[in-house]
Order: structure tokens, then C-alpha cells, then sequence
């Protein structure tokens, strides 16, 4: 037995005030001895049994009455087996959570699993007793309120399940079972059911799960739990997996395409639950447009790269989709991405100590290892446009013009050049300082830290300068890698940078900025490599110096791929060519007057509404918090000068997604969080499943009839026991025995 009012115990000792009136009365009597009663006490003791049984019974009836008022307060919940031989049911407060994820959408070629759901919640609607309140849950995470109050408008639940439709992004069930628990707890009824309705995707049960294994202890806490199975379909089914491109002549920026070049495109297909090769054409869209088609074999249960070749004839943004055949899951037959194309990027490279021969100093080191070309083919084409200039020619040019800015070894800047450095990065710009013998603690500070609010709000520690017979000073990364060094997961080039001897470093004592991050450290103490964003753009300081008079780095293997990743992701770090359904996304934009947001679907509405201020940079930013649909979302504004603008961003199936297999009935009851909850199979009877179930009743109603039958009785009893008129002279002749 339970308590709905579980909090009013401490009303228990109030049974007790009908013994104490009692025994104080008792207590409190006065005793007065005379003549006369000698014989009045005679006829009194004949009678004292009597009249003793009849003070305890009208006390125990006292009793129980004040028992009755308390049991009726507390509410009371008991087993009430006894009223389920009729197949009656009591009113009951119900919150079904659907799984309406991607795998919903599988179809068995006649109905979906998710229109075999509804038919599965109408049925369990169909058994509800009358006066049962109703409300549905999306099992999203967050969890998504479709009927957010409890209604007794079964017909509106059935609309609205009518005119639902699965979504693109995973299920969270364990988020939305602990929701569902925490407002069934506020309801002040017996008989309370969280009902989840699922496909039983395999990908989604895994068994060590013990965020599901707490979220169904906690809701079989609150209200009796039933998972509802939906039928099984057919599994075969082949899926796009992934979307990449390549271009240029290094494999370690995977992700640049250009308009110098082709640009490889590789779709990579996956046979799932098949048990022989399955044949199916892969389309390729650039742009909303079909450009090329390939039909192809995918072995059974594996991956096949299909690839693809595109040259972009303009810069910009552009969409690039690869699909496959339509089967019984339409969900994962398409992905998508969106990628910049560029033309050559402006580089500004201010060399602080410039040597006679380009070829040996810090700066030719670094612009050869931005992008190695070959001079003895015509056709070796550099992305980079590099303008190198010394520190005291800077103000001849306009610094916000250069996508790209490199600082090697710059002991000082004009105070016009910093300032324009500090606007354009501002702006978007990427800012990379190169140390070396002329950074001191005090002259990078006075350029960059700004008490902690200029570009790189960071500390120098004391200059390390090593000795011919001291040990070389290596470089270690943190792990895991940043996005940025992403190429250095290959052994031998993190060996390669670890053992790279450095002889002068300049290392990073402490840091002031809250969003200045560590990338890597020196072997013998202090940051080696650190990053800090400031408004849209970035800025990377690396603490050794380009040439070989720090070192021999530059004759290290190490050398080119490190300082081309990081002149990469300063100058396109912020690009996302793909998003997982149920992710944000966001947009930085400078004015948001007139910007709309158009869905996969083609439907545009003002974006007025998503726009605020970005708490990481300060910037104006769109947010949409979660985007359910897979497919291209477009943002329409204007920049500084008033020009109409798109960006646009590309969301996909999330991974646990691809596969719709399902796990059997006898797989699914053997999972650990499943273990003491009871699920209802698709072939099983829905009223015979839950008139077996267990079910509560509350005892109030009873409560309360007891009670007015206890006072009824002491009513009865007092009547019965009210004190006659007594004739003391019929009693003194009696004791005298006249």
C-alpha cells in the first residue's frame, strides 16, 4: 500500500486524542464520599461490567473514527486485483511517448512503422476507461510536448497522432521516460501509465546503456510502465553514409575544393541486412541539379566508395548530393553538403627579421610550407596569393583586404597596422604569430594583451634559449586533437613533430582570456601552440621560431603539414559542410533586418525571432535550436553594403540512423533496462495485455464509507448507553433490602 497524500503522516498521532480526552476526564473526576452512597456503590459495582464494556466500546468507536478521517486525508493506494475479474479499469492518467525517429519511416512497402504505431496507440486508446486523461511525448532530446497537458479529448489525441509524420534525427527515449516520470509524480491519482511506443531499432538499445537503465527505474517509480512493440519489416536496405570531397594535390586538407582544380567526390554506400550484392544507381546533384549518374554493385553487409569528379566554374557556396535508388527506407537514401569554393586567398605575411636570401629566412620557410609548389611545372597552381612585406612597410597597405595574416618574429607593429590586424579579425580574419628571438614577454603583451580583452590575452614565460650541449626541446599536442591538426592522428608525423629539435622557444606562462585554448605544450614546460577567438575570426601563436636558427623543424616532416593546417583552419576553420538531424545551427550575421530562413521543404519564415547575441564572441548569431529535417537550410540577409546574401548549411541522417534493423521481440525483452517492464506485442491482445497488468486502486471512496459508518455506530452506541433517570429512593430501598 502507498500514499497519494504521503506528506500528511504526521497526522498519525491524532488517532490517539480519543484515549487522552479519556484518561484526563478520568483523571479530573472529584471524589466526594457521603452517608447515603454506600448503598448507591452496592447497586453500581452489580453493574460495573456492563458499564465498563460500554465506555471501551464507544472509546474504540471514537477511535476508529479519528482513524477513518486520518486514513481518508492520507489517500490511500492498494492492489486492487479484485476489481479486474469484471474487466473493469479506473480512470487513469496516461503520457504515451512516441519514437518518431528516422527508422520510423521504414516501410514494409504497404504501411510505415510509424502508421502501425498510431494503430497500436488507438487500440491502447480504445481500452482506456472513461474520464482518463491523455498526453504525448516526442521521444526527442530535448523532449518534444505533442499534447503537453493531459486531456480527456481522446478524439483530439487521435487528430493529432493522424498528422504526424517521423523526423530525420534520433530517438532519446531515456530523456523523455525521466520527463514523463517527473509530472506523473504531480498527479494525484492511483493508476498512472507511461506508455512508449518504439520500432526497437537495433542501433538505439545498446546494452551497456545505463543512462536507459536508470530512466526506466525511475519512471516504473512514478507510474506502471508498458512498451509497445510495433511489427516488424523487412531490414534489407542500402544507405549513403557519408559525403566527402578532395581537392587540390594534399590529401591532408580533405575538404578544400577550388575552382583551379577538380574537386573529387566520394559517396560511400552500405548495404545493410543484405545477404547478396545489391544493385542500385548513384546520382550526383550539384546544385539542385543532376549532373552525373553510376550504377553499381554494393556487397552485402559492406561499404563501397563511388566516386565522383566535378570542377566548380565559380566561387562560393554550393550544394553537392549524392542519391541512391528508392527501397523501403527513404530516409538514408540521400546525404548532402554544402561547401566553399574558392578562387586564390590573399595572404599577408609580415616578416619582422628578413634575411638577404627569401629561401633560408622564417618567412620563405613558411611561405613554401603553406603551399609547396613545383617551379618546374607551369601548371603548379598555389592557392595562396602570398604578399610578404617587413614590418615597416605595413602601413602601405589595407590589412582588411587579406583573408590570411602571418606575424614571423615581429618584435613591434605601427599602431595604425594593429589596429587595422585587430579590426579584420574581427571581422573573420585568421591571425598566425610565429615566435622567435625578437618576441619577448613584454613586447608581445603591449601588441596583443590588452589586459585580457585584446587578441591574445596570454603571458610569456621567461625566453628559453638552449646551449650546443643541452638537450633539444620537442613539441607534444594535447589530446584528443583539435579539429585544426586533425592530419597529425597519422604516428609517424606526431613522432615527427615530438622529436623536432628546438633550440630557442618562446613558451606561454598563463593565459588571461576565457576563450584562449592549449593545443600543445613543450617537452621541457609551457604552452607551445595557443589559440584564442576574438569576434569571427581566430588567432593561433606558436612559440618556436620558422627558420633554422631555432632549430631544425623546417627539415622536419612535421614542418609543412603543421603550418599548412593551421594556415587552413585560420582561413576556413569555421567551415561545417554537414550536420546531424537534432542539431543546432547557427549563423553569424552583421544585421538581421528582413532575414528569413528557408526549410528542406521550401517553406521560408522570418528569422527575426532566432536572432541574438552569441555569448562565446559577442556577435549577432541566428539560432535554430534544433533542426529535425534532413536537407539544405537556407539564410537570406544583407551584408554591410545592403547586398542580399545566402549561406546555407546541409543536415543529414545521424549515424545510429542508417540501419533501420530491428531487434526481435525475445532480443528487445533482454535488455537490461526492459527487464522488469512489461511489453506488449504487436500480435498481442491489447485488453487481455492490461487487464493482466498490475493495477491500483485508491481507497478513499472506501475510507469514506467507513467513516459514516463509524458514525453512525456512535451515535447509535450513545443512544443505546445515555444514562436513564435514576430513582435514588427506589435504589436505597432496594440496597437496604426494604
Amino acid at each position: 500500500m502507498k500514499l497519494l497524500n504521503s506528506e500528511l503522516l504526521w497526522l498519525l498521532p491524532l488517532i490517539a486524542v480519543p484515549i487522552l480526552i479519556h484518561i484526563l476526564i478520568r483523571q479530573r473526576l472529584p471524589r466526594v464520599r457521603w452517608a447515603a452512597m454506600t448503598f448507591l456503590m452496592r447497586a453500581l459495582r452489580k453493574n460495573r461490567r456492563r458499564l465498563l464494556l460500554e465506555t471501551i466500546l464507544l472509546l474504540i468507536v471514537r477511535t476508529a473514527i479519528v482513524a477513518a478521517i486520518v486514513f481518508v486525508v492520507l489517500r490511500p493506494v492498494a492492489r486492487a486485483g479484485w476489481q479486474w475479474l469484471s474487466g473493469q479499469r479506473q480512470r487513469t492518467v496516461s503520457i504515451i511517448v512516441l519514437d518518431d525517429s528516422a527508422s520510423m519511416a521504414a516501410s514494409d512497402g504497404v504501411r510505415t512503422r510509424m502508421d502501425r504505431a498510431i494503430v497500436r496507440i488507438e487500440e491502447y486508446l480504445d481500452q482506456l476507461p472513461a474520464g482518463s486523461d491523455v498526453a504525448v511525448m516526442l521521444a526527442a532530446d530535448p523532449p518534444v510536448d505533442l499534447i503537453r497537458q493531459p486531456t480527456r479529448d481522446i478524439s483530439y489525441v487521435r487528430q493529432t497522432l493522424s498528422k504526424l509524420a517521423p523526423r530525420d534525427s534520433a530517438s532519446a527515449i531515456e530523456q523523455s521516460l525521466i520527463t514523463a516520470a517527473e509530472r506523473l509524480r504531480e498527479e494525484k491519482t492511483p493508476n498512472r501509465e507511461i506508455v512508449i511506443v518504439t520500432d526497437g531499432q537495433a542501433a538505439g538499445w545498446h546494452d551497456d546503456d545505463t543512462r536507459k537503465q536508470e530512466a526506466f527505474a525511475a519512471a516504473r517509480e512514478a507510474a506502471e510502465v508498458f512498451v509497445l512493440a510495433v511489427p516488424q519489416t523487412p531490414a534489407a536496405d542500402v544507405a549513403v553514409t557519408d559525403l566527402t570531397i578532395a581537392g587540390g594535390p594534399d590529401a591532408l586538407i580533405p575538404s578544400l575544393a577550388s575552382t583551379l582544380w577538380p574537386t573529387s567526390i566520394g559517396a560511400r554506400l552500405t548495404a545493410f541486412g543484405a545477404r547478396e550484392a545489391v544493385e542500385t544507381a548513384v546520382d550526383l546533384f550539384v546544385d539542385g541539379r543532376k549532373v552525373t549518374r553510376k550504377q553499381v554493385n554494393v556487397p552485402p553487409d559492406q561499404e563501397l566508395i563511388v566516386s565522383f569528379e566535378h570542377r566548380f566554374n565559380s566561387p562560393g557556396e554550393h550544394t553537392i548530393a549524392a542519391r541512391c535508388d528508392s527501397d523501403l527506407y527513404e530516409r538514408n537514401n540521400q546525404r548532402s553538403m554544402v561547401v566553399r569554393v574558392r578562387e586564390r586567398i590573399n595572404v599577408l605575411l609580415v616578416d619582422g627579421r628578413p634575411g638577404p636570401d627569401p629561401t633560408t629566412s622564417a618567412g620563405g620557410f613558411i611561405r613554401i610550407a603553406i603551399w609547396p609548389t613545383d617551379p618546374q611545372e607551369p601548371e603548379s597552381l598555389s592557392l595562396f596569393d602570398i604578399r610578404t612585406l617587413p614590418t615597416g612597410n605595413l602601413e602601405s597597405v589595407q590589412v582588411g583586404g587579406f583573408p590570411l595574416i602571418i606575424l614571423v618574429d615581429v618584435p613591434a607593429l605601427p599602431t595604425t597596422a594593429l589596429g587595422q590586424i585587430k579590426t579584420a579579425v574581427h571581422d573573420g580574419a585568421g591571425l598566425l604569430i610565429i615566435a622567435g628571438p625578437q618576441v619577448t614577454p613584454s613586447n608581445l603583451a603591449a601588441m596583443f594583451s590588452e589586459g585580457g580583452s585584446g587578441l591574445l590575452p596570454v603571458q610569456l614565460g621567461p625566453p628559453i634559449d638552449l646551449q650546443p650541449a643541452d638537450p633539444p626541446i620537442g613539441v607534444v599536442l594535447n589530446e584528443p586533437l583539435v579539429p585544426a591538426l586533425s592530419g597529425f592522428d597519422d604516428p609517424t608525423l606526431l613522432r615527427s613533430l615530438s622529436t623536432a629539435p628546438f633550440r630557442t622557444v618562446r613558451p606561454v606562462a598563463s593565459v588571461q582570456g576565457k576563450n584562449v585554448q592549449t593545443w600543445a605544450r613543450f617537452t621541457r614546460g609551457g604552452a607551445a601552440l595557443v589559440a584564442n577567438s576574438f569576434g569571427r575570426g581566430s588567432v593561433v601563436y606558436f612559440g618556436a621560431p620558422a627558420d633554422r636558427q631555432g632549430g631544425e623543424f623546417p627539415l622536419s616532416p612535421a614542418f609543412v603539414p603543421f603550418f599548412q593546417q593551421l594556415a587552413f583552419h585560420l582561413t576556413f576553420g569555421q567551415d561545417v559542410p554537414q550536420h546531424a538531424a537534432g542539431q543546432a545551427l547557427e549563423w553569424h550575421v552583421t544585421d538581421i533586418a528582413g532575414i528569413s530562413l528557408t526549410y528542406p521543404d521550401g517553406t521560408s519564415t522570418p528569422a527575426d525571432s532566432m536572432a541574438g547575441e552569441d555569448p562565446a564572441t559577442g556577435q549577432t548569431r541566428v539560432l535554430l535550436p534544433s533542426a529535425q529535417r534532413a536537407g539544405v537550410y537556407t539564410l537570406t540577409y544583407s551584408d554591410t553594403t545592403g547586398t542580399p546574401r545566402q549561406a546555407k548549411k546541409a543536415v543529414n541522417l545521424p549515424a545510429d540512423e542508417f540501419d533501420a534493423a530491428m531487434l526481435s521481440l525475445a532480443r528487445l525483452r533482454e535488455k537490461q533496462p526492459l527487464a522488469a517492464t512489461r511489453i506488449i506485442a504487436p500480435d498481442e491482445s491489447m485488453r487481455t495485455a492490461l487487464l493482466a497488468a498490475k493495477r491500483e486502486a485508491e481507497l478513499s471512496a472506501t475510507g469514506v464509507v467507513i467513516l459514516l459508518a463509524l458514525l453512525a455506530a456512535e451515535l447509535l452506541l450513545v443512544k443505546l448507553f445515555a444514562p436513564r433517570q435514576v430513582d435514588a429512593e427506589a435504589m436505597l430501598k432496594k440496597a437496604m433490602g426494604l
